[in-house]
């Protein structure tokens, strides 16, 4: 099955160093026989090598490229960037396909990206690219970029193979989406969290986590430059909840209440670079659910009714910044974690729902709890008012599983009683309830 799409592509004009070495099974000749794809086996081979690609550390082949002006030679790496023409898919053989972990790959027309002027970058005339897997939204006119491998270098016309590639859409109906791809964000990072939805977050997280955390602050400086910021779609807890697929990336506002802050260190200096500094906040929030009654369906195999949450229900944030209402009585304590309650309305990229361990859950039988994480831009204050000591309950719920070097800390939320809410507003109407199932 064929699909046409319109890519660009720039070929640095640096001497790129041999990276055959890092594909263990590969020489030049072997490398030269896969292209073009003729038979069974030339695409049996192209599979394998992308398989072996897919698991090459990015920066490894990073370093493989230098400064220089000689061609191109088979098994060299180097850098790719392009705006998405043609696109063939290829399925693997079925005997294959489970151990290379891939049911197809897709061999990419490239056509030469313009700038912002209209003029075409320096670039070569347009080959093919040879890549695993690419975002089913990729569509004419979108920008790629990748690290390669090449295959064959015939008329300088270079054919390379990569592992991943980053995606930049062109166009999209998610304002979101838009923004982070003007940001400079990899969007197939973004979607691929789509699969991870409901899961601890991991190292596998990292990429598209600082990410967002990057693109988050910069945004949130172009907005005290008085650039023009999109307006954000309104969100509650519920819509994220019941239909989180449909929102990953989003630039979303809701209005929330701050339970706790927690100053998180970084100690990578990649990862410090993207955010500018050495730290990151996280805030433990509460969001107001209305009528709606959230269950949480009990871990397969164990018996009793699913747990019911009413009133309010958590919600993650993260930020690289954070106002001075908050921020001020964190500095006053001296501390990396403290309880500060703080009604605010934010503007964020929403990832994705997470779950992890938490005293209230573990306690109730229930397996892990499920939440939205946002990270944040811009937070707007809003007026304290008084809590009702009758109808909310301070519960402490300890969190566990993080990304390597990121989310750590404990997790504190505010809720009301669920027996009390649930019976007023019975006697009123019946809830709307939102079934939220086991990973």
């Amino acid at each position: 099955m064929s699909v046409l799409i319109a890519m660009a592509w720039v070929v640095s004009s640096a001497r790129a160093q041999s990276a055959l070495d890092l594909i263990g099974g590969f020489d030049q000749q072997r490398l030269e026989s896969c292209y073009p794809i003729e038979n069974l086996r030339q695409a049996e081979d192209v599979a394998k090598l992308l398989y072996r690609l897919r698991t090459v550390d990015p920066a490894q082949l990073r370093e493989r490229v230098y400064e220089g002006l000689d061609q191109l030679q088979v098994g060299d790496a180097n850098p790719v960037e392009g705006v998405i023409e043609k696109l063939r898919r290829y399925r693997v053989p079925e005997n294959l396909a489970p151990y290379l972990e891939m049911e197809s790959f897709y061999e990419i027309r490239l056509a030469p990206r313009s700038d912002e002027a209209g003029l075409s970058r320096p670039s070569v005339t347009p080959s093919a690219l040879f890549v695993p897997e690419i975002s089913s939204h990729a569509a004419v006119g979108d920008r790629i970029e990748s690290i390669g491998v090449v295959l064959a270098n015939h008329q300088r016309a270079p054919v390379l193979a990569c592992g991943q590639v980053s995606w930049f859409p062109a166009a999209s109906d998610s304002a979101g989406w838009k923004l982070l791809a003007d940001l400079g964000v990899d969007l197939s990072l973004v979607d691929t969290a789509r699969q991870r939805d409901r899961h601890t977050l991991g190292a596998e997280d990292g990429n598209a986590f600082y990410g967002l955390l990057g693109a988050a602050e910069k945004l949130r400086q172009r907005a005290e430059a008085e650039e023009v910021v999109p307006a954000a779609l309104p969100m509650d807890p519920i819509e994220l909840l019941k239909d989180s697929g449909s929102h990953h990336g989003d630039w979303i506002t809701m209005s929330v209440s701050t339970v706790r802050v927690t100053r998180v260190d970084v100690t990578d200096p990649g990862r410090q670079r993207q955010l500018g500094q050495d730290h990151y906040y996280q805030v433990d929030a509460s969001g107001d659910l209305g009528d709606t009654i959230v269950e949480l369906k009990r871990p397969e195999g164990e018996p009793g009714e699913p747990i019911r949450m009413s009133g309010i229900y958590p919600v993650s944030l993260v930020s690289v910044e954070l106002p001075t209402e908050i921020r001020q009585p964190l500095e006053t304590q001296g501390s990396v974690t403290a309880m500060i309650r703080q009604p605010v309305r934010i503007e964020g990229f929403y990832y994705r729902l997470w779950s992890y361990s938490s005293e209230f859950m573990t306690r109730e039988g229930g397996g892990k709890q499920v939440a939205p994480l946002v990270v944040v831009a811009d937070w707007e204050p809003l007026e304290l008012a008084p809590l009702p000591e009758q109808q909310v309950a301070i519960l402490g719920y300890i969190l566990a599983a993080a990304i390597a070097a990121a989310i750590v800390g404990i997790f504190l939320w505010t809720r009301r009683n669920a027996a009390q809410d649930a019976s007023a507003r019975a006697a009123r109407e019946p809830p709307a309830r939102i079934d939220i199932p086991r990973q």
